[in-house]
């Protein structure tokens, strides 16, 4: 089994989904066991699926679903334009002038990284992908 967790995103392409599928392409002749799953979710997910496609390997690909993201938005810090410096600005100084505000969003990010982002989870999602993809045999 190969496995990718990642964002799928257009601005991620760097991250090599496409040329893992076309490594499986390559594979399936030989290993015909062989799947990937790929853990994440994003904007180029039509994109990777039409490429499973093309390349005649979709049946042996698992798009197993989304690991939560670490940044929420106001409650474990804040999403910004990377280009956007008077809206960097202002947030930093929201953090750096609001008593409290960094403390709350650290505690906010343990709290969820503890209760989201951990190996029972992760093993319980990649246990689930690959039950549908390799389901048990009577």
């Amino acid at each position: 089994m190969l496995l990718t967790v990642a964002r799928i995103v257009k601005a991620n392409r760097y991250k090599g989904h496409d040329v893992v599928l076309k490594a499986l392409a390559r594979m399936v002749q030989t290993v015909r066991n062989v799947a990937y799953v790929i853990v994440g979710t994003g904007d180029d997910m039509e994109y990777l699926v039409a490429l499973a496609r093309q390349f005649g390997v979709r049946k042996k690909v698992v798009f197993a679903g989304s690991v939560p993201d670490a940044i929420r938005d106001g409650i474990t810090g804040f999403l910004l334009n990377p280009n956007d410096a008077e809206e960097l600005a202002g947030k930093i100084l929201l953090v750096l002038q609001e008593p409290g505000l960094a403390a709350e969003l650290v505690r906010n990010g343990r709290q969820s990284i503890e209760n989201e982002m951990n190996w029972d989870r992760g093993a319980r999602e990649l246990s689930a992908a690959l039950d549908r993809f390799f389901p048990a045999v009577s």
